[in-house]
């Protein structure tokens, strides 16, 4: 299934619900702790984005990945917690996993390529990973 059909086939209204079986999916991740309040958390969030605008804004450039399709980038998703112990709400003690989605044709190389470009964007301390 590819990347197209597997969106379509999670996001559609059902009449009825069911499970279905979506296969591995590959994420661009940032893992933090602290106050989604701090200017921090904004940047990793521009971050993240900005690596996955270069993804889709690669045949713009002249990189034209393999099994590539026009698509609207995907809505950030995010983790949260308390740190281990804690007994109370406080956002300082938060930690977080956020992420956004990425189409099935990106690799490590082309996931590479973008986290440099974003990283020209000043994220140079901005820890981006991929997760599948």
């Amino acid at each position: 299934m590819n990347g197209e059909n597997k969106t379509k086939k999670s996001n559609l209204p059902k009449v009825n619900p069911e499970i279905i079986d979506l296969g591995p999916m590959t994420y661009i991740t940032i893992r933090g702790k602290g106050n989604p309040n701090n200017p921090l958390f904004s940047e990793l969030v521009t971050a993240l984005y900005a690596t996955s605008y270069a993804i889709k804004m690669m045949p713009k450039k002249g990189i034209t990945p393999e099994g590539y399709y026009d698509y609207t980038v995907f809505p950030l998703e995010g983790f949260w917690s308390l740190e281990p112990g804690s007994l109370v709400f406080d956002k300082d003690k938060l930690t977080y996993k956020i992420m956004l989605r990425q189409p099935d044709f990106i690799t490590p190389e082309l996931f590479e390529i973008a986290k440099e470009k974003a990283t020209k964007k000043n994220f140079q301390r901005i820890p981006l990973s991929t997760e599948a």
